[in-house]
């Protein structure tokens, strides 16, 4: 296990890492300036600065990622598309500085890359450590944001690379807007000076499915145009004027259910955890995922799993 991070660490002169995270509830309501509510994972991945002398910058797109299923590290292969985004930044960043000598940059992930927990954000935010002379690690959180906001081709609220950075083992709640972001710990929000203890335990459930958050993206804006379309064409099947807004409704419906699952969770944390609380925090969860499905986002192994889930629930 150790060997893993032995042959990472030996040839790096700069090493830096962030930590993965992943959404309870937001991920499409945040892509339009609504509530998310984030979690930090104790889970991360490096970059290193090898120092050359070829003056290019050369990203090593074989890296080791821990398995949890062969309890080991194996080797994977980083995006083509993120290898060529990150070698245009650092050329463009490096550039300016006449000293420069060339840089082979490395990875090491305890998590595969892809695997829908912030890897883009953790990415950025190791990245912008690497290129800051600052010890405030927060500080650093407007260049990682301006690369994530690269790599996923403009469409990122900056979540997973605040989470990365971020020092709590808090639930976060997390608004971006045009002007700018808020985040505060949800701890910090009922007015506890610390977390107060897990009112329930959770696991990480992978599909096998890699995730591509720019074609994810994409297929969220093809989604809401049909809902536009579909507005519209009830409108003209009724022959009638009224303004029917079907993606704004379905965002607004999204940032409800949002604040649903914010509000219920505060209530798990504030006042512990009763049967009745628990409902309400995960009937939040499911009405967000059942929302969902009007986007076409969701895939057959999930389904699955959200039944069999559903099943076992039923027979408790």
């Amino acid at each position: 296990f150790a060997e893993g991070y032995r042959r990472f660490f030996v040839p790096g002169q700069r090493v830096a890492s962030a930590s993965h995270s992943f959404l309870w509830a937001g991920e499409f309501s945040g892509f339009y300036d609504g509530l998310m509510l984030a979690q930090k994972l104790p889970l991360r991945s490096y970059i290193g600065f090898e120092f050359t002398t070829d003056k290019q910058i050369t990203i090593d797109r074989q890296y080791e990622a821990y398995s949890a299923s062969a309890q080991q590290f194996e080797m994977c292969t980083l995006d083509g598309r993120l290898a060529n985004i990150l070698t245009e930044y650092l050329t463009n960043h490096f550039a300016k500085l006449d000293n420069f000598t060339g840089i082979k940059v490395r990875f090491l992930a305890e998590v595969p890359f892809g695997h829908s927990l912030g890897s883009h954000g953790a990415i950025a935010s190791a990245l912008a450590l690497l290129l800051s002379h600052s010890d405030d690690v927060m500080s650093c959180y407007p260049t990682a944001q301006s690369i994530l906001s690269t790599i996923q081709s403009g469409h990122s609220s900056g979540v997973s690379a605040y989470m990365a950075l971020a020092n709590t083992a808090s639930p976060v709640v997390f608004a971006h807007k045009k002007s700018g972001f808020w985040a505060k710990p949800l701890h910090q929000l009922i007015k506890h000076d610390k977390l107060p203890a897990w009112p329930f335990d959770f696991a990480l459930i992978y599909t096998g499915a890699q995730v591509n958050t720019e074609s994810v993206v994409r297929a969220s804006a093809t989604s809401t145009a049909e809902l536009d379309a579909i507005a519209h064409g009830v409108s003209n099947l009724l022959h009638d004027q009224t303004e029917r807004h079907y993606t704004k409704t379905y965002m607004e419906m999204l940032n409800m259910t949002c604040g649903i699952c914010v509000f219920a969770m505060s209530e798990l944390f504030a006042k512990g955890p009763s049967r009745e609380r628990l409902e309400a925090f995960f009937n939040g969860l499911n009405q967000y995922q059942n929302l969902l499905l009007l986007l076409d986002v969701s895939t057959p192994i999930i389904d699955n799993l959200y039944s069999a889930i559903h099943t076992m629930a039923n027979k408790t």
